[in-house]
């Protein structure tokens, strides 16, 4: 199982979040020891029941990592 450390608003830095696109989140996780940071939409966050100091399996973490930006 992989743990998830954070779960971080995305920083868009000076910049507004392009128009029409997604709200973005950073997930910062802990794979067998080794930091691992993904930036995916935060909806799939909401959609897998993701959270904070829950785990998410192998498979979880293929499927989101296709979808990371």
């Amino acid at each position: 199982m992989i743990t998830v450390k954070h779960i971080y608003e995305a920083d868009y830095g000076c910049e507004e979040r392009p128009e029409g696109a997604p709200l973005m989140a950073l997930l910062v996780l802990d794979r067998d020891g080794e930091e691992v940071s993904l930036t995916v939409p935060d909806s799939l966050i909401d959609e897998l029941g993701i959270s904070e100091g829950g785990s998410i399996s192998t498979e979880t973490f293929e499927a989101i990592s296709e979808k990371s930006s």
